[in-house]
Protein backbone atom coordinates (compact mmCIF):
# COMPACT_ATOMS: atom_id res chain seq x y z
CA UNK A 1 0.00 0.00 0.00
CA UNK A 2 2.81 2.40 0.90
CA UNK A 3 4.62 1.59 -2.36
CA UNK A 4 1.49 2.36 -4.37
CA UNK A 5 1.04 5.69 -2.62
CA UNK A 6 4.67 6.56 -3.22
CA UNK A 7 4.37 5.71 -6.91
CA UNK A 8 1.24 7.81 -7.27
CA UNK A 9 2.83 10.75 -5.48
CA UNK A 10 5.90 10.54 -7.74
CA UNK A 11 3.71 10.39 -10.83
CA UNK A 12 1.65 13.35 -9.62
CA UNK A 13 4.79 15.44 -9.07
CA UNK A 14 5.98 14.54 -12.59
CA UNK A 15 2.62 15.58 -14.07
CA UNK A 16 2.59 18.93 -12.25
CA UNK A 17 6.23 19.64 -13.11
CA UNK A 18 5.57 18.91 -16.79
CA UNK A 19 2.66 21.34 -16.81
CA UNK A 20 4.67 24.08 -15.06
CA UNK A 21 7.75 23.48 -17.24
CA UNK A 22 5.61 23.81 -20.33
CA UNK A 23 4.38 27.17 -19.04
CA UNK A 24 7.99 28.24 -18.41
CA UNK A 25 9.13 27.12 -21.87
CA UNK A 26 6.37 28.98 -23.69
CA UNK A 27 5.67 32.69 -23.80
CA UNK A 28 2.22 33.18 -22.29
CA UNK A 29 0.56 36.23 -23.75
CA UNK A 30 -1.80 38.22 -21.60
CA UNK A 31 -1.81 35.98 -18.52
CA UNK A 32 0.42 36.73 -15.58
CA UNK A 33 0.33 35.75 -11.97
CA UNK A 34 -1.95 38.19 -10.24
CA UNK A 35 -0.89 37.34 -6.68
CA UNK A 36 2.58 38.37 -5.60
CA UNK A 37 4.68 36.39 -3.16
CA UNK A 38 3.86 37.43 0.35
CA UNK A 39 7.29 39.02 0.77
CA UNK A 40 6.54 41.56 -1.94
CA UNK A 41 3.17 42.80 -0.66
CA UNK A 42 3.35 46.49 0.16
CA UNK A 43 1.34 48.32 2.79
CA UNK A 44 1.24 51.87 4.05
CA UNK A 45 4.18 53.14 6.10
CA UNK A 46 3.86 53.33 9.86
CA UNK A 47 6.05 54.63 12.66
CA UNK A 48 4.87 52.68 15.68
CA UNK A 49 6.24 49.56 17.25
CA UNK A 50 4.31 46.78 18.94
CA UNK A 51 5.29 45.44 22.31
CA UNK A 52 3.69 42.16 21.34
CA UNK A 53 6.49 41.20 18.96
CA UNK A 54 8.94 40.23 21.68
CA UNK A 55 6.44 38.14 23.63
CA UNK A 56 5.44 36.31 20.45
CA UNK A 57 9.04 35.49 19.60
CA UNK A 58 9.59 34.14 23.09
CA UNK A 59 6.75 31.69 22.54
CA UNK A 60 8.37 30.05 19.48
CA UNK A 61 11.94 28.94 18.95
CA UNK A 62 13.82 29.03 15.63
CA UNK A 63 13.18 25.38 14.90
CA UNK A 64 9.43 25.93 14.65
CA UNK A 65 8.69 23.94 17.83
CA UNK A 66 6.22 25.46 20.23
CA UNK A 67 7.68 26.48 23.59
CA UNK A 68 6.17 25.86 26.98
CA UNK A 69 3.76 28.75 27.54
CA UNK A 70 2.50 27.79 30.98
CA UNK A 71 4.57 30.54 32.65
CA UNK A 72 4.03 33.23 30.01
CA UNK A 73 1.22 35.68 30.80
CA UNK A 74 -1.47 35.89 28.16
CA UNK A 75 -1.72 39.18 26.32
CA UNK A 76 -4.99 40.33 24.76
CA UNK A 77 -5.68 42.38 21.64
CA UNK A 78 -9.01 44.03 20.88
CA UNK A 79 -10.24 44.54 17.33
CA UNK A 80 -11.09 47.98 16.00
CA UNK A 81 -14.76 47.17 16.50
CA UNK A 82 -14.13 47.20 20.27
CA UNK A 83 -15.38 43.70 21.07
CA UNK A 84 -13.43 41.11 19.03
CA UNK A 85 -10.92 39.62 21.45
CA UNK A 86 -7.65 37.95 20.45
CA UNK A 87 -5.08 36.22 22.69
CA UNK A 88 -1.38 35.97 21.87
CA UNK A 89 -1.41 32.29 22.88
CA UNK A 90 -3.58 29.43 21.56
CA UNK A 91 -6.53 28.59 23.81
CA UNK A 92 -6.36 25.24 25.64
CA UNK A 93 -7.62 22.38 23.50
CA UNK A 94 -9.99 19.76 24.89
CA UNK A 95 -8.69 17.22 22.39
CA UNK A 96 -5.18 16.48 21.20
CA UNK A 97 -5.89 16.96 17.47
CA UNK A 98 -8.83 18.93 16.11
CA UNK A 99 -10.98 17.15 13.54
CA UNK A 100 -10.49 19.48 10.62
CA UNK A 101 -9.11 19.00 7.10
CA UNK A 102 -9.94 15.30 7.29
CA UNK A 103 -11.53 14.42 3.95
CA UNK A 104 -13.97 11.48 4.22
CA UNK A 105 -13.29 8.51 1.96
CA UNK A 106 -16.48 9.21 0.02
CA UNK A 107 -15.01 12.59 -1.01
CA UNK A 108 -11.46 11.36 -1.65
CA UNK A 109 -9.63 13.23 -4.45
CA UNK A 110 -9.62 11.63 -7.89
CA UNK A 111 -11.83 10.61 -10.79
CA UNK A 112 -15.41 9.69 -9.90
CA UNK A 113 -17.93 7.35 -11.60
CA UNK A 114 -17.22 4.39 -13.85
CA UNK A 115 -17.52 6.52 -16.99
CA UNK A 116 -14.92 8.94 -15.70
CA UNK A 117 -12.46 6.19 -14.79
CA UNK A 118 -12.71 4.68 -18.28
CA UNK A 119 -11.66 7.92 -19.99
CA UNK A 120 -8.03 7.40 -21.02
CA UNK A 121 -7.86 9.44 -24.26
CA UNK A 122 -8.39 13.16 -24.84
CA UNK A 123 -11.65 12.73 -26.72
CA UNK A 124 -13.09 10.32 -24.13
CA UNK A 125 -12.38 12.68 -21.23
CA UNK A 126 -13.55 15.78 -23.14
CA UNK A 127 -16.87 14.09 -23.93
CA UNK A 128 -17.53 13.75 -20.23
CA UNK A 129 -18.09 17.52 -20.19
CA UNK A 130 -19.27 18.38 -23.70
CA UNK A 131 -21.67 15.47 -23.99
CA UNK A 132 -23.62 14.79 -27.17
CA UNK A 133 -26.70 16.16 -25.39
CA UNK A 134 -24.94 19.48 -24.78
CA UNK A 135 -23.65 19.62 -28.35
CA UNK A 136 -27.00 18.60 -29.83
CA UNK A 137 -28.62 21.49 -27.98
CA UNK A 138 -26.08 23.82 -29.60
CA UNK A 139 -26.88 22.30 -33.01
CA UNK A 140 -30.61 22.86 -32.62
CA UNK A 141 -30.20 26.44 -31.37
CA UNK A 142 -27.73 27.20 -34.16
CA UNK A 143 -30.08 25.88 -36.83
CA UNK A 144 -32.80 28.22 -35.59
CA UNK A 145 -30.45 31.14 -36.16
CA UNK A 146 -29.33 29.75 -39.53
CA UNK A 147 -32.93 29.72 -40.71
CA UNK A 148 -33.07 33.45 -39.97
CA UNK A 149 -29.79 34.12 -41.80
CA UNK A 150 -30.45 32.04 -44.92
CA UNK A 151 -32.51 34.66 -46.84
CA UNK A 152 -29.64 37.14 -46.58
CA UNK A 153 -26.91 34.72 -47.70
CA UNK A 154 -26.10 34.52 -51.38
CA UNK A 155 -24.47 31.05 -51.22
CA UNK A 156 -27.01 28.42 -50.23
CA UNK A 157 -24.25 25.84 -49.64
CA UNK A 158 -22.56 27.98 -46.97
CA UNK A 159 -25.87 28.76 -45.22
CA UNK A 160 -27.28 25.26 -44.92
CA UNK A 161 -28.26 23.85 -41.54
CA UNK A 162 -25.50 22.27 -39.47
CA UNK A 163 -25.08 18.83 -37.90
CA UNK A 164 -23.57 17.36 -34.75
CA UNK A 165 -20.43 16.17 -36.55
CA UNK A 166 -19.94 19.60 -38.16
CA UNK A 167 -20.24 21.45 -34.83
CA UNK A 168 -17.64 19.07 -33.38
CA UNK A 169 -15.42 19.87 -36.37
CA UNK A 170 -15.76 23.60 -35.71
CA UNK A 171 -14.72 23.06 -32.10
CA UNK A 172 -11.86 20.83 -33.24
CA UNK A 173 -10.57 23.54 -35.57
CA UNK A 174 -10.70 26.04 -32.71
CA UNK A 175 -8.53 23.72 -30.60
CA UNK A 176 -6.10 23.17 -33.49
CA UNK A 177 -5.86 26.91 -34.10
CA UNK A 178 -5.10 27.32 -30.40
CA UNK A 179 -2.35 24.70 -30.57
CA UNK A 180 -0.77 26.75 -33.37
CA UNK A 181 -1.22 29.87 -31.24
CA UNK A 182 -3.32 31.41 -33.99
CA UNK A 183 -6.08 32.96 -31.91
CA UNK A 184 -4.95 36.42 -33.03
CA UNK A 185 -4.22 35.38 -36.63
CA UNK A 186 -6.89 36.25 -39.18
CA UNK A 187 -8.90 33.26 -40.35
CA UNK A 188 -7.95 33.97 -43.95
CA UNK A 189 -4.30 33.31 -43.13
CA UNK A 190 -5.16 29.89 -41.70
CA UNK A 191 -6.88 28.89 -44.97
CA UNK A 192 -4.22 30.31 -47.33
CA UNK A 193 -3.28 28.09 -50.28
CA UNK A 194 0.15 29.67 -50.83
CA UNK A 195 1.86 27.24 -48.47
CA UNK A 196 1.60 29.49 -45.42
CA UNK A 197 -1.84 28.25 -44.34
CA UNK A 198 -2.82 25.04 -42.57
CA UNK A 199 -3.78 22.43 -45.16
CA UNK A 200 -5.78 20.40 -42.63
CA UNK A 201 -8.18 23.31 -42.14
CA UNK A 202 -9.11 23.37 -45.84
CA UNK A 203 -9.68 19.62 -45.78
CA UNK A 204 -12.16 19.92 -42.90
CA UNK A 205 -14.30 22.79 -44.28
CA UNK A 206 -13.99 25.90 -46.37
CA UNK A 207 -13.33 29.30 -44.83
CA UNK A 208 -16.71 30.83 -45.70
CA UNK A 209 -18.57 27.96 -44.02
CA UNK A 210 -16.42 28.13 -40.88
CA UNK A 211 -16.93 31.90 -40.69
CA UNK A 212 -20.67 31.53 -41.18
CA UNK A 213 -20.95 28.93 -38.41
CA UNK A 214 -19.02 31.11 -35.95
CA UNK A 215 -21.46 33.89 -36.79
CA UNK A 216 -24.53 31.66 -36.44
CA UNK A 217 -23.64 29.49 -33.45
CA UNK A 218 -26.08 29.93 -30.55
CA UNK A 219 -26.48 28.27 -27.17
CA UNK A 220 -30.15 28.99 -26.47
CA UNK A 221 -33.38 29.35 -28.41
CA UNK A 222 -33.34 32.92 -29.70
CA UNK A 223 -37.10 32.78 -30.30
CA UNK A 224 -37.76 32.64 -26.56
CA UNK A 225 -34.73 34.56 -25.34
CA UNK A 226 -36.50 37.89 -24.79
CA UNK A 227 -38.89 36.27 -22.32
CA UNK A 228 -36.05 34.69 -20.36
CA UNK A 229 -33.94 37.86 -20.37
CA UNK A 230 -36.67 39.62 -18.41
CA UNK A 231 -35.42 37.81 -15.30
CA UNK A 232 -31.96 36.53 -16.36
CA UNK A 233 -29.23 38.53 -18.08
CA UNK A 234 -27.31 35.28 -18.64
CA UNK A 235 -30.17 33.72 -20.64
CA UNK A 236 -28.06 33.28 -23.83
CA UNK A 237 -25.66 30.88 -22.05
CA UNK A 238 -27.46 29.82 -18.87
CA UNK A 239 -28.39 26.27 -19.86
CA UNK A 240 -25.07 25.37 -21.50
CA UNK A 241 -22.99 26.97 -18.72
CA UNK A 242 -24.92 25.23 -15.94
CA UNK A 243 -24.64 21.85 -17.65
CA UNK A 244 -20.89 22.17 -18.16
CA UNK A 245 -20.26 23.19 -14.54
CA UNK A 246 -22.42 20.29 -13.36
CA UNK A 247 -20.33 17.92 -15.50
CA UNK A 248 -17.07 19.36 -14.09
CA UNK A 249 -18.28 18.38 -10.62
CA UNK A 250 -19.78 15.05 -11.64
CA UNK A 251 -16.65 13.28 -12.78
CA UNK A 252 -13.86 14.52 -10.52
CA UNK A 253 -13.35 15.04 -6.80
CA UNK A 254 -10.83 17.82 -6.07
CA UNK A 255 -7.87 17.69 -3.70
CA UNK A 256 -7.65 18.83 -0.10
CA UNK A 257 -6.64 22.40 -0.94
CA UNK A 258 -8.68 24.70 -3.15
CA UNK A 259 -8.39 28.29 -4.32
CA UNK A 260 -11.16 30.81 -4.99
CA UNK A 261 -10.47 33.86 -7.13
CA UNK A 262 -11.90 35.83 -10.01
CA UNK A 263 -10.74 35.62 -13.62
CA UNK A 264 -11.35 38.10 -16.43
CA UNK A 265 -12.13 36.92 -19.97
CA UNK A 266 -11.07 39.68 -22.36
CA UNK A 267 -13.97 41.44 -24.08
CA UNK A 268 -14.52 45.04 -25.21
CA UNK A 269 -17.89 44.66 -26.89
CA UNK A 270 -21.34 45.59 -25.68
CA UNK A 271 -22.42 43.84 -22.49
CA UNK A 272 -24.39 45.19 -19.50
CA UNK A 273 -22.10 43.45 -16.99
CA UNK A 274 -18.71 44.01 -18.62
CA UNK A 275 -16.07 44.79 -16.00
CA UNK A 276 -12.95 46.91 -15.77
CA UNK A 277 -10.21 45.45 -13.53
CA UNK A 278 -7.02 47.47 -13.77
CA UNK A 279 -4.67 44.79 -12.42
CA UNK A 280 -5.75 42.21 -15.00
CA UNK A 281 -3.86 41.91 -18.30
CA UNK A 282 -6.99 42.43 -20.42
CA UNK A 283 -8.40 45.31 -18.26
CA UNK A 284 -11.89 44.96 -19.79
CA UNK A 285 -13.93 41.79 -19.97
CA UNK A 286 -16.35 39.36 -18.36
CA UNK A 287 -15.62 38.43 -14.75
CA UNK A 288 -16.02 34.87 -13.54
CA UNK A 289 -15.52 33.48 -10.05
CA UNK A 290 -13.54 30.26 -10.19
CA UNK A 291 -13.05 27.49 -7.61
CA UNK A 292 -9.95 25.49 -8.51
CA UNK A 293 -8.07 22.49 -7.15
CA UNK A 294 -4.75 24.14 -6.26
CA UNK A 295 -2.43 21.27 -7.10
CA UNK A 296 -4.12 19.79 -10.17
CA UNK A 297 -5.43 23.08 -11.66
CA UNK A 298 -8.84 21.43 -12.09
CA UNK A 299 -11.69 23.94 -12.27
CA UNK A 300 -14.45 22.57 -10.05
CA UNK A 301 -16.97 25.41 -9.95
CA UNK A 302 -17.62 28.62 -11.90
CA UNK A 303 -20.00 31.54 -11.63
CA UNK A 304 -20.41 34.42 -14.07
CA UNK A 305 -20.68 37.87 -12.54
CA UNK A 306 -23.86 39.29 -14.09
CA UNK A 307 -24.18 42.49 -12.07
CA UNK A 308 -27.57 43.18 -10.57
CA UNK A 309 -30.00 40.68 -12.03
CA UNK A 310 -33.69 41.53 -12.60
CA UNK A 311 -36.06 40.52 -9.86
CA UNK A 312 -36.61 36.79 -9.98
CA UNK A 313 -34.93 33.41 -9.32
CA UNK A 314 -31.49 34.55 -10.53
CA UNK A 315 -31.26 37.71 -8.44
CA UNK A 316 -28.54 36.96 -5.89
CA UNK A 317 -26.22 38.91 -3.63
CA UNK A 318 -22.81 39.74 -5.06
CA UNK A 319 -21.15 40.35 -1.70
CA UNK A 320 -17.84 38.56 -1.17
CA UNK A 321 -19.24 36.32 1.56
CA UNK A 322 -22.33 35.26 -0.40
CA UNK A 323 -20.33 34.59 -3.57
CA UNK A 324 -17.94 32.40 -1.58
CA UNK A 325 -20.72 30.44 0.12
CA UNK A 326 -22.37 29.74 -3.24
CA UNK A 327 -19.12 28.58 -4.85
CA UNK A 328 -18.13 26.26 -1.99
CA UNK A 329 -21.56 24.63 -1.67
CA UNK A 330 -20.49 21.50 -3.62
CA UNK A 331 -17.60 20.88 -1.18
CA UNK A 332 -19.45 21.50 2.10
CA UNK A 333 -18.77 18.96 4.88
CA UNK A 334 -15.75 17.51 3.05
CA UNK A 335 -12.96 18.78 5.33
CA UNK A 336 -11.19 20.77 2.60
CA UNK A 337 -9.36 24.08 2.90
CA UNK A 338 -10.05 27.20 0.84
CA UNK A 339 -7.39 29.81 0.05
CA UNK A 340 -8.65 33.30 -0.83
CA UNK A 341 -7.37 36.83 -1.36
CA UNK A 342 -8.38 39.95 0.55
CA UNK A 343 -11.68 40.54 -1.28
CA UNK A 344 -13.16 37.30 0.08
CA UNK A 345 -11.39 36.78 3.42
CA UNK A 346 -13.17 37.75 6.65
CA UNK A 347 -13.63 36.44 10.17
CA UNK A 348 -17.42 35.90 9.81
CA UNK A 349 -16.82 33.85 6.65
CA UNK A 350 -14.17 31.71 8.39
CA UNK A 351 -16.55 31.02 11.29
CA UNK A 352 -19.43 30.07 9.01
CA UNK A 353 -17.16 27.80 6.95
CA UNK A 354 -16.09 25.93 10.10
CA UNK A 355 -19.76 25.06 10.63
CA UNK A 356 -19.66 23.51 7.16
CA UNK A 357 -16.49 21.53 8.03
CA UNK A 358 -14.28 23.69 5.82
CA UNK A 359 -11.26 25.80 6.74
CA UNK A 360 -10.12 29.13 5.34
CA UNK A 361 -6.69 30.67 4.81
CA UNK A 362 -6.52 34.15 3.32
CA UNK A 363 -5.35 37.74 3.50
CA UNK A 364 -8.01 39.99 5.07
CA UNK A 365 -8.09 43.68 4.29
CA UNK A 366 -6.47 45.79 6.98
CA UNK A 367 -9.63 47.86 7.43
CA UNK A 368 -11.61 44.88 8.75
CA UNK A 369 -13.20 45.73 12.09
CA UNK A 370 -11.99 42.55 13.77
CA UNK A 371 -8.27 43.32 13.25
CA UNK A 372 -6.52 44.91 16.28
CA UNK A 373 -4.51 48.12 15.64
CA UNK A 374 -1.39 46.38 16.97
CA UNK A 375 -1.43 44.02 13.97
CA UNK A 376 -1.29 46.89 11.49
CA UNK A 377 1.68 48.75 12.99
CA UNK A 378 4.10 45.80 13.29
CA UNK A 379 7.54 47.18 12.43
CA UNK A 380 10.44 44.85 13.33
CA UNK A 381 11.61 43.02 10.19
CA UNK A 382 10.99 39.25 10.11
CA UNK A 383 8.91 39.34 13.27
CA UNK A 384 5.36 38.12 13.79
CA UNK A 385 2.39 38.84 16.02
CA UNK A 386 -0.13 36.04 16.54
CA UNK A 387 -3.69 36.28 17.73
CA UNK A 388 -6.09 33.47 18.64
CA UNK A 389 -9.80 33.77 19.32
CA UNK A 390 -12.31 31.40 20.90
CA UNK A 391 -13.72 30.46 17.45
CA UNK A 392 -10.48 28.63 16.55
CA UNK A 393 -9.42 31.43 14.19
CA UNK A 394 -5.74 32.41 14.01
CA UNK A 395 -4.55 35.86 12.95
CA UNK A 396 -0.91 36.66 12.16
CA UNK A 397 0.84 39.89 11.23
CA UNK A 398 4.27 39.36 9.66
CA UNK A 399 6.75 42.09 8.79
CA UNK A 400 8.45 41.12 5.55
CA UNK A 401 10.29 44.44 5.16
CA UNK A 402 10.79 47.55 7.23
CA UNK A 403 7.47 49.35 7.73
CA UNK A 404 5.73 46.80 5.51
CA UNK A 405 3.74 43.88 6.82
CA UNK A 406 1.06 41.44 5.79
CA UNK A 407 -1.86 40.02 7.73
CA UNK A 408 -3.21 36.52 7.26
CA UNK A 409 -6.19 34.77 8.76
CA UNK A 410 -6.48 31.02 9.16
CA UNK A 411 -9.00 28.60 10.61
CA UNK A 412 -6.73 25.73 9.58
CA UNK A 413 -3.70 26.59 11.75
CA UNK A 414 -3.93 26.79 15.53
CA UNK A 415 -0.38 27.46 16.76
CA UNK A 416 2.29 30.19 16.38
CA UNK A 417 4.55 27.88 14.37
CA UNK A 418 7.44 29.33 12.39
CA UNK A 419 8.45 27.44 9.25
CA UNK A 420 12.05 26.30 9.86
CA UNK A 421 12.72 26.09 6.10
CA UNK A 422 12.46 29.89 5.80
CA UNK A 423 15.68 30.42 7.78
CA UNK A 424 16.38 33.96 8.96
CA UNK A 425 13.13 35.24 7.44
CA UNK A 426 11.27 33.24 10.10
CA UNK A 427 8.01 33.16 8.18
CA UNK A 428 4.99 31.76 10.01
CA UNK A 429 3.73 28.44 8.71
CA UNK A 430 0.45 30.15 7.75
CA UNK A 431 2.29 32.34 5.26
CA UNK A 432 4.27 29.55 3.61
CA UNK A 433 1.06 27.52 3.30
CA UNK A 434 -0.73 30.49 1.73
CA UNK A 435 2.12 31.03 -0.76
CA UNK A 436 1.98 27.36 -1.79
CA UNK A 437 -1.79 27.32 -2.40
CA UNK A 438 -2.62 30.79 -3.72
CA UNK A 439 -1.91 30.20 -7.42
CA UNK A 440 -4.58 27.74 -8.58
CA UNK A 441 -6.66 30.18 -10.63
CA UNK A 442 -3.54 31.90 -11.99
CA UNK A 443 -2.27 28.54 -13.22
CA UNK A 444 -5.50 27.80 -15.07
CA UNK A 445 -5.41 31.30 -16.59
CA UNK A 446 -1.87 30.69 -17.85
CA UNK A 447 -2.74 27.27 -19.24
CA UNK A 448 -5.78 28.72 -21.01
CA UNK A 449 -3.79 31.58 -22.51
CA UNK A 450 -0.98 29.29 -23.69
CA UNK A 451 -3.12 27.49 -26.31
CA UNK A 452 -6.31 29.53 -26.23
CA UNK A 453 -9.21 28.82 -28.58
CA UNK A 454 -10.51 32.38 -28.12
CA UNK A 455 -11.05 34.55 -31.16
CA UNK A 456 -12.00 38.19 -31.53
CA UNK A 457 -15.76 38.56 -31.25
CA UNK A 458 -18.42 41.18 -30.58
CA UNK A 459 -20.75 38.70 -28.88
CA UNK A 460 -20.22 38.10 -25.18
CA UNK A 461 -21.82 34.58 -25.22
CA UNK A 462 -18.97 33.51 -27.51
CA UNK A 463 -16.48 34.70 -24.88
CA UNK A 464 -18.11 32.38 -22.34
CA UNK A 465 -18.11 29.56 -24.89
CA UNK A 466 -14.38 29.99 -25.56
CA UNK A 467 -13.74 30.08 -21.81
CA UNK A 468 -15.59 26.79 -21.33
CA UNK A 469 -13.68 25.16 -24.18
CA UNK A 470 -10.35 26.20 -22.65
CA UNK A 471 -11.45 25.01 -19.20
CA UNK A 472 -12.74 21.68 -20.54
CA UNK A 473 -9.40 21.12 -22.26
CA UNK A 474 -7.53 21.56 -18.98
CA UNK A 475 -9.97 19.46 -16.95
CA UNK A 476 -9.95 16.69 -19.56
CA UNK A 477 -6.17 16.44 -19.32
CA UNK A 478 -6.38 16.11 -15.53
CA UNK A 479 -8.90 13.26 -15.94
CA UNK A 480 -6.63 11.37 -18.35
CA UNK A 481 -3.55 11.92 -16.19
CA UNK A 482 -5.38 10.66 -13.11
CA UNK A 483 -6.70 7.56 -14.87
CA UNK A 484 -3.27 6.68 -16.18
CA UNK A 485 -1.94 7.27 -12.65
CA UNK A 486 0.54 9.79 -14.09
CA UNK A 487 2.59 6.96 -15.57
CA UNK A 488 2.96 8.62 -18.97
CA UNK A 489 4.34 12.10 -19.52
CA UNK A 490 1.57 14.38 -20.79
CA UNK A 491 2.44 17.34 -22.98
CA UNK A 492 -0.44 19.77 -23.16
CA UNK A 493 0.17 20.76 -26.78
CA UNK A 494 0.05 17.13 -27.93
CA UNK A 495 -3.02 16.50 -25.81
CA UNK A 496 -4.97 19.36 -27.42
CA UNK A 497 -3.73 18.44 -30.88
CA UNK A 498 -5.00 14.90 -30.50
CA UNK A 499 -8.29 16.23 -29.12
CA UNK A 500 -8.70 18.60 -32.07
CA UNK A 501 -7.94 15.88 -34.64
CA UNK A 502 -10.37 13.50 -32.94
CA UNK A 503 -13.13 16.12 -33.19
CA UNK A 504 -12.59 16.95 -36.86
CA UNK A 505 -11.96 13.39 -38.11
CA UNK A 506 -15.61 12.18 -38.44
CA UNK A 507 -16.66 15.26 -40.41
CA UNK A 508 -13.51 15.17 -42.55
CA UNK A 509 -14.31 11.56 -43.49
CA UNK A 510 -17.86 12.58 -44.43
CA UNK A 511 -16.56 15.45 -46.54
CA UNK A 512 -14.06 13.21 -48.33
CA UNK A 513 -17.01 11.32 -49.82
CA UNK A 514 -18.65 14.43 -51.30
CA UNK A 515 -18.34 14.16 -55.06
CA UNK A 516 -18.96 17.88 -55.60
CA UNK A 517 -15.64 18.73 -53.94
CA UNK A 518 -12.51 19.20 -56.08
CA UNK A 519 -10.77 15.86 -56.65
CA UNK A 520 -7.50 17.11 -55.16
CA UNK A 521 -9.21 18.23 -51.95
CA UNK A 522 -11.00 14.88 -51.56
CA UNK A 523 -7.72 13.00 -51.94
CA UNK A 524 -5.99 15.18 -49.36
CA UNK A 525 -8.86 14.67 -46.92
CA UNK A 526 -8.59 10.90 -47.32
CA UNK A 527 -4.84 11.09 -46.83
CA UNK A 528 -5.22 13.00 -43.57
CA UNK A 529 -7.71 10.42 -42.31
CA UNK A 530 -5.14 7.67 -42.91
CA UNK A 531 -2.25 9.37 -41.09
CA UNK A 532 -1.84 7.14 -38.04
CA UNK A 533 0.81 9.36 -36.51
CA UNK A 534 -1.79 12.13 -36.22
CA UNK A 535 -5.04 10.28 -35.75
CA UNK A 536 -4.09 7.64 -33.20
CA UNK A 537 -4.86 6.85 -30.51
CA UNK A 538 -8.50 7.73 -31.13
CA UNK A 539 -11.75 6.88 -29.43
CA UNK A 540 -13.27 3.78 -31.01
CA UNK A 541 -16.90 4.71 -30.34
Amino acid sequence: MADNLATTATGFDTFVNNILNELDDEEVGGATSEVEDIDEVSIEDNHENSESEQSTEEMTDNSGDEMDTDDIPVRFFIGKNGHTLWMDQPPPQAVRVRSRNIVPAIHAPGVKTAAGKQATTPIQSWRLFFTDDVLQQIVECTNIKICQLQPNNSRERDAKETTLSEIKAVIGLLYLAGVKKSSHVTLKDLWETDGLGLELFRCVMNLSRFTFLLLAIRFDNILTRDERKEFDQLAPVREMFSQLVENFQKYYSPGHFMMLDEKLEAFRGKCPFRQFIKNKPAKYGLKLFSLVDTKMAYTYNLEIYAGKQPEGPFQVSNSAKDVTLRLIKPIENTGRNLTTDNWYTSVPLAIEMLDKKLTLVGTPRKNKAEIPPEFIVNKAVCSSIFGFDDNNITLVSYSAKKNKNVILLSSMHDSPTIDPDTGDKRKPEIITFYNSTKGGVDTTDQLSALYSVSRKTRRWPMVIFFCLLNTAGINAQVIVASNKRFEEQIVRRKFLQELGISLVKPFMEERAQMMNLPKELRHKSKSFCLLKKILQPLDKD
